[in-house]
């Protein structure tokens, strides 16, 4: 080999490994810098508020006395002389404050159907009626003996109505002290479920609702 061709022959494995070097260059990743402080924040807002918009999405069941748009749950109840129907013929007349409570042997519960009883010409006045509803099966009619109210009271054997309008006691098998106004096509307008067995709404509250409805 000459030294024209050894010369030649260099150049071209300078220009391979050359070529070799920038192909592994352009492999190689980039390194990122290091967040900063300000991209951090940014990053913690973004996060925060898509969980606010989470929140949003999924309201507290335990909303106290605003008006919630939707229907209300039918399900199988049965009055205290046994006489099975179904929950949605409650308003099929008209608009009802329905009740929620957690049996006769509760003495927030004894006490809270003697201020219903009291007030029960204000509901009738306000084109309404009050009717109560209990998981025991034979409750009914021994509230009924025990407080001398003459507001329908009904039983939810099953559990279905009680846990489908969200007043569900799962710890003690029994209903959440909570009230409901339900207008005649079937829209829950008022809510409150308590939180303990001696939360109770106003029913100043649940009787504006209702009178909110005739307009």
């Amino acid at each position: 080999m000459n030294k024209f061709q050894k010369a030649g022959f260099v150049l071209f494995l300078t220009l391979v490994m050359g070529a070799t070097a920038c192909s592994r260059a352009s492999d190689t990743p980039e390194p990122q810098a290091p967040a900063t402080a300000a991209s951090a924040s940014a990053m913690a807002d973004k996060d925060k508020e898509a969980m606010g918009e989470k929140a949003m999405a999924m309201p507290d069941k335990a909303m106290k006395g605003e008006a919630m748009m939707g229907m209300a749950a039918d399900a199988p109840l049965v009055s205290a002389d046994g006489t099975p129907l179904q929950m949605a013929s409650l308003w099929q007349d008209g608009p009802a404050i329905v009740v929620f409570y957690r049996g006769h042997w509760c003495g927030y519960c004894r006490k809270q159907f003697k201020d219903l009883q009291a007030r029960l010409g204000e509901v009738t006045a306000a084109g309404g009626k009050l009717v109560a509803v209990s998981v025991d099966a034979d409750d009914p009619k021994l509230m009924m003996e025990k407080t001398g109210v003459n507001f329908s009271l009904y039983a939810d054997p099953t559990h279905q109505a009680t846990k489908t309008w969200g007043a569900y006691d799962a710890d003690n098998e029994i209903a959440h002290p909570a009230t409901f106004v339900v207008d005649g096509k079937g829209h829950i307008v008022y809510r409150y479920v308590g939180e303990s067995k001696d939360d109770r709404p106003a029913f100043d509250d649940a009787l504006a609702a209702l009178e909110k409805l005739q307009g």
